[in-house]
C-alpha cells in the first residue's frame, strides 16, 4: 500500500530543518569544559571529563591564529 503524504510547501520543509537542527545545535552548545587537542593529554582530560559526568567538546583540527607581533602560530 502506497502511503500519502499532505502537500506541504518549501517554507515548511525549511522550517522544520532549521528548527530541527537548531534544537540538535543546542545540546552540543553548552558545555562546561573545551579540550584543544587529540594527543595522549587531550584524550585523558576527555576521558576525566566524562568520568565526572561533564559536558564537554574538543577539537583535534590544525587552526592558525594570528598573534600580537605580526607573526601567524599554527
Amino acid at each position: 500500500m502506497i502511503q500519502k503524504f499532505s502537500l506541504v510547501g518549501e517554507k515548511e520543509v525549511t522550517r522544520a530543518i532549521v528548527t530541527e537542527f537548531t534544537a540538535q545545535f543546542a545540546e552540543y552548545v553548552d558545555c562546561d569544559c573545551i579540550v584543544i587537542g587529540g594527543g595522549p593529554s587531550g584524550v585523558m582530560a576527555g576521558r576525566n571529563l566524562a568520568r565526572a559526568e561533564k559536558k564537554f567538546s574538543s577539537s583535534n583540527e590544525t587552526t592558525t591564529l594570528a598573534v600580537d607581533s605580526g607573526s601567524v602560530a599554527t
